[in-house]
C-alpha cells in the first residue's frame, strides 16, 4: 500500500489547513494532538519549500513545539516498537497467531514512517480459543488488566497495561471479535482475516489484508466512536482507498455490500471526501447508497444511545435482558474496581443506573 505516501503530502496540507481554521492558534498545537497529526505536520513542513512553510505556520515558536512535540512522540514510539516487537515474538513462538489492526497496522505501511502515525496503544485480534494464551503471555511480560465489564454481550477485548518508564505506558488491546458491537463483530470469521492477512512489516505477527483493513477502519469509527472525529482516522481511511486499485475498490464495496455495512463505507468515504477530497466516484457512490437502504447495521450511523442501539440489534428478548443485566447489574469485583471507595454496593449501582440513564446520545456535525 505504498502508493499512499505519495498523496500523502497533499492530505496533511488539506487536513492541517483545516484544523487551523478551526479554533485559534494558541491552541493549534492541541488541536494536533487531539487529531493523531502532530508528527505528519512536522515531517510536511520539514519538507516543504520555504515559502509553504512560513505561510502555514508563521509563528516561528509553534512551530518549534510542533518539532519538538514530534520529536517526542518520536522516542515513545521507539519505545514501544521495541517493547511489542518482544511481546508479539512471545507469542508467535507459542504458536499463538495474531493478527495487528488499526493504526500500529498502518504505522510504516501506508505511512512511509512508523512514527508519523500516531498511535496510542496496539490493537491485536486472536481466535477466541487463544485469548487466554494470548493474556497469559502479556501478564508473564508485567502487564496488568484493566478493569473490564464482565459478559460475552458487552466486551469482546482485554485490556493490559505495563509502566515501560516514568510517564510511559504501554497499552496493548486484546480483541476476540473486530468490534464489541454485537451486530458488528461477528461479520468476519476468524478464518476469513487470516487467510487475507498479510506480514506486518517490522513487527512480528500479521496485519489485516488492505480490503478488510479499510472495512474495518470504518466499522470502528462508527461503531465505537460516532460521537466524535478524530482526524487521524479519516487519513487513514483516506490513503488506503487512495492506495488501491480500480479493481481492488470494487471487491471492496461487493464486501461492504455482501456483510450489510455499505452504508458505514459509504459514510467514511464521504467524510473522508470532505478533508481530504477522496475520489469515489458516482457509481460506487451510487451503489453503495442503494445497499444501504435496507441495512440494519444503519443504526450506528444514527444519533441513538449506544445502548439503545445494541439493544435493537440483538435477536431476541432473551439476549436483550442478558445485556441489560451485563451493563446494568456487573459483578461486585468488576464494581469495586470501577468505583473505588467504601460506598454501598447499592449506591454504586443506583450510581451506575444514574450515568447511563443521563448519558448523551452520540453528537458529530
Amino acid at each position: 500500500m505504498t502508493a499512499g505516501h505519495d498523496i500523502l503530502p497533499e492530505a496533511v496540507s488539506r487536513g492541517f489547513y483545516r484544523l487551523a481554521k478551526s479554533g485559534p492558534s494558541a491552541s493549534l498545537l492541541n488541536r494536533l494532538n487531539h487529531h493523531g497529526m502532530t508528527c505528519l505536520v512536522d515531517h510536511w513542513l520539514a519538507h516543504a519549500r520555504a515559502d509553504e512553510c512560513l505561510g502555514a505556520m508563521p509563528d516561528g515558536t509553534l512551530r518549534d513545539h510542533v518539532a519538538a512535540a514530534a520529536r517526542d512522540y518520536a522516542a515513545q514510539a521507539l519505545a514501544w516498537r521495541l517493547e511489542w516487537q518482544d511481546m508479539l515474538r512471545t507469542m508467535v513462538d507459542r504458536k499463538i497467531e495474531v493478527i495487528l489492526l488499526k493504526g500500529a497496522a498502518l504505522a510504516g505501511t501506508v505511512y512511509p514512517q512508523w512514527h508519523l502515525r500516531m498511535l496510542g496503544d496496539l490493537d491485536l485480534l486472536v481466535h477466541p480459543d487463544q485469548a487466554a494464551p494470548a493474556r497469559s503471555v502479556l501478564l508473564d511480560a508485567g502487564y496488568s488488566q484493566s478493569p473490564a465489564l464482565p459478559g460475552s454481550l458487552v466486551f469482546s477485548q482485554h485490556q493490559l497495561r505495563r509502566p515501560l518508564s516514568p510517564g510511559l505506558l504501554s497499552t496493548v488491546d486484546l480483541h476476540w471479535a473486530l468490534s464489541n458491537r454485537n451486530l458488528l463483530g461477528g461479520l468476519f470469521s476468524w478464518r476469513e482475516l487470516l487467510d487475507s492477512a498479510v506480514p506486518a512489516g517490522d513487527l512480528p505477527g500479521r496485519r489485516l489484508g488492505p480490503e478488510h483493513a479499510l472495512l474495518h477502519a470504518c466499522i470502528h469509527r462508527t461503531g465505537h466512536h460516532r460521537d466524535y472525529e478524530r482526524m487521524v482516522w479519516l487519513l487513514d481511511i483516506h490513503l488506503m482507498w487512495q492506495s488501491l486499485d480500480h479493481a481492488r475498490r470494487e471487491r471492496v464495496v461487493q464486501l461492504a455490500m455482501d456483510k450489510g455495512i455499505a452504508g458505514l463505507l459509504m459514510d467514511a468515504l464521504e467524510h473522508s471526501e470532505q478533508t481530504f477530497d477522496t475520489s469515489l466516484g458516482p457509481r460506487l457512490r451510487s451503489a453503495l447508497r442503494e445497499a444501504a437502504a435496507g441495512e440494519s447495521t444503519g443504526i450506528f450511523l444514527r444519533d441513538r444511545h449506544p445502548a439503545i442501539q445494541e439493544l435493537s440489534t440483538l435477536p431476541n428478548w432473551s439476549s436483550r435482558a442478558r445485556y441489560l443485566r451485563q451493563v446494568a447489574f456487573p459483578d461486585a469485583s468488576y464494581m469495586r474496581q470501577r468505583y473505588p471507595g467504601d460506598s454501598p454496593l447499592l449506591l454504586l449501582y443506583l450510581r451506575r443506573l444514574w450515568n447511563g440513564f443521563t448519558r448523551q446520545p452520540d453528537r458529530r456535525h
